[in-house]
């Protein structure tokens, strides 16, 4: 979660110093061979967990989980590079599609019609099944690597951040940690969705406390604020009102998750000075483009609902 916190924030800075409209595509799978693509108005730009980099960090990652060898580690780094060189292969050779669609989804969003924006969506994903299937390879060759022993501490070690992704800043007694935890095991054993398999998601639902779970959503709104507005440099009284707007939000379980992220927007963007707003403008978080597409402006980065990578069978909530 940390990566793809970092990730996002660069996403978000390239979105707003190009001053394109941006999608944050996640795609990929479990065990850590999983990306996402920064749809902008020229190209898809694949981020993250590619090439030198993303091995450098998954192999500190991993050894810090289950102790690589020097062995494992060099295959890692031949796997990422495999798909370093997939990825790009993918991407000379469908160029000019991919620029049509890229196109497509940008005067979709920029005319704000629902139907042609879902349709724009599908025809993406549609050309890009081949990157899909590139990752899922990538991760697959990446389960391969760890042996027996070396796959149970693994499993534990997701199982603990899993948890603290899921409920911080919470704090959990040992009998809902036991809870979440065992379900988690449960369902990397059995797989995504098995039949009769309660979510690792849904066992956080069902074991936290109401006001856990106001904790939880307070302490998401305040980060996504913290990030969304990073380039406004909110004073601290500015940041104090907005973790009392996040604590008011929080505490109502029924409002969707993006109408929480939307709300908190609203009031962050009330309280902006001329200055702050001028240095938001066309950024994500621009007083105007709440979340979603602006019609005939730019906007900030809509983000599209994926399964997170770290929970088998986890929602988006």
């Amino acid at each position: 979660m940390k990566c793809i916190a970092a990730l996002l924030t660069a996403a978000v800075t390239f979105a707003s110093a190009s001053m394109l409209q941006a999608q944050i595509v996640l795609v990929g799978g479990d065990g850590g061979g999983g990306g996402f693509m920064v749809q902008t108005e020229d190209a898809p730009v694949v981020v993250g967990w590619g090439g030198r980099e993303g091995a450098s960090y998954y192999i500190q990652n991993m050894d810090k989980a289950v102790s690589l060898t020097d062995q494992q580690k060099q295959t890692i780094k031949d796997i990422f590079d495999a798909r370093e060189k997939a990825m790009q292969d993918f991407s000379t050779q469908n160029a000019d599609k991919i620029k049509a669609a890229s196109k497509a989804m940008n005067d979709a969003f920029k005319g704000g019609d629902a139907d042609a924006i879902t349709a724009a969506q599908e025809n993406y994903q549609k050309l890009y099944e081949p990157m899909h299937k590139i990752m899922k390879k990538s991760s697959e060759d990446l389960n391969k690597v760890l042996t027996p022993e070396q796959n149970v501490k693994l499993q534990d070690y997701r199982a603990e951040e899993f948890i603290k992704s899921s409920t911080a800043p919470a704090k959990l007694n040992p009998d809902q940690i036991k809870q979440i935890k065992a379900a988690y095991l449960e369902a990397a054993k059995r797989g995504r969705g098995a039949e009769g398999v309660e979510s690792p998601q849904q066992v956080v639902d069902r074991v936290l406390t109401a006001d856990q779970k106001s904790q939880v959503t307070k302490g998401r709104l305040v980060s996504f604020a913290k990030m969304v507005y990073a380039g406004a440099k909110l004073t601290p009284e500015q940041s104090k009102k907005v973790e009392m707007a996040a604590d008011e939000l929080s505490k109502d379980p029924d409002v969707q998750p993006m109408e929480l992220y939307s709300q908190l927007q609203s009031k962050v963007n009330e309280l902006l000075t001329a200055e702050q707003k001028a240095s938001m403008q066309g950024g994500w978080g621009a007083p105007g483009a709440p979340l979603g597409a602006q019609k005939g402006g730019a906007q900030g980065p809509a983000l599209v609902p994926a399964q997170n990578p770290q929970a088998p069978g986890s929602s988006t909530r």
